[in-house]
């Protein structure tokens, strides 16, 4: 897809004491996210696909151009967590 840009896949998620990986907070397409990690952080973007491998699809405004990268899940956060983490 041109304008595709794939960023932080190989992102490494620690396990918890039972051995479950969190992505943090559940997501769902279409929401609005907070990019948390790379070039284009702090910037929010619409959530378009999730997939089984930690890895999501957003779409980014950027000066009325519309960009698609695919990120690590541990990359975005919902708005509110990231205000609140920073």
């Amino acid at each position: 897809m041109e304008g595709e840009l794939v960023v932080g896949v190989d992102a490494v998620n620690r396990p918890g004491c039972d051995g479950s990986v969190s992505f943090g907070p559940s997501l769902e397409v279409g929401q609005i996210v907070c990019v948390t990690a790379g070039p284009f952080t702090h910037l929010l973007s619409e959530l378009k696909r999730l997939d089984d491998q930690g890895r999501v699809r957003v779409l980014l405004e950027i000066s009325s151009v519309l960009l698609e990268i695919i990120c690590a899940r541990i990359s975005v956060s919902l708005p509110e967590a990231f205000v609140a983490s920073a």
